[in-house]
């Protein structure tokens, strides 16, 4: 990777993505207008929690001190992070993740998976790029020996540049079936020399199966 890229932007990257189309992120099912964002009681839950001196008597606990709406880890398989919120329900919105890196270990983007509505589609996914990526030539993603894909990023924000996209059976299945696939990006500061970066498939096979039987029943 060229230290140009690594100067035109701090990595920092964001846990949360965008709504787009009928893909849904781990934020817009834990949503105000759902009763709550993550890490945040729900007004009932306070109401229930509260003496009638309006003092809170406390929430009880379970599984290792998750409260319901909050955010946590449910495991590491391989390279790949799996993140839920607690419902309180047998369905939860879960996330998959992984910090793309560079030969060094420096970071350089970072890619999540996480459930859709949309029937003709396995998941949603999205790559976080840094501030600075050149957004028309959008993120380039192959899996195996399979085809390069272009996706367009759709929003920036303080912290990151995001791409939201679909992934559809047969990519998933490569994905389980594979060793590793790659993504591209291209900073506005260097035109001519694209950056790829590996996408590891170590673990995503079990990691997949976690995910897909936690949030069935979602929608």
């Amino acid at each position: 990777m060229t230290r140009s890229f690594l100067a035109i932007a701090a990595f920092s990257l964001a846990l949360a993505m965008p709504v787009a189309g009928q893909a849904q992120s781990l934020t817009d099912l834990v949503s105000p207008q759902n009763g709550g964002t993550a890490g945040q009681p729900r007004p009932a839950q306070q109401a229930q929690n509260s003496g009638s001196s309006g003092l809170s008597t406390g929430t009880a606990l379970n599984d290792g001190g998750v409260a319901v709406g909050e955010s946590y880890e449910r495991g590491t398989f391989g390279d790949w992070q799996l993140t839920c919120v607690k419902t309180g329900q047998p369905a939860e919105p879960c996330r998959l993740s992984q910090n793309l890196t560079d030969e060094t270990g420096g970071s350089v983007a970072r890619i999540e998976i996480f459930p859709t509505n949309d029937p003709n589609l396995s998941a949603g996914a999205a790559v976080l790029a840094p501030l600075g990526t050149l957004l028309p030539r959008g993120v380039r993603m192959s899996i195996a020996d399979g085809p390069v894909k272009m996706y367009p990023f759709i929003i920036c924000n303080r912290e990151s540049c995001i791409s939201e996209f679909g992934l559809l059976a047969d990519e998933v299945a490569a994905m389980k079936s594979g060793a590793s696939g790659q993504i591209t990006l291209v900073a506005a500061a260097a035109v001519e020399t694209p950056v790829d970066v590996k996408l590891s498939l170590s673990g995503f096979t079990k990691a997949y199966e976690e995910f897909e039987k936690l949030t069935a029943g979602l929608f």
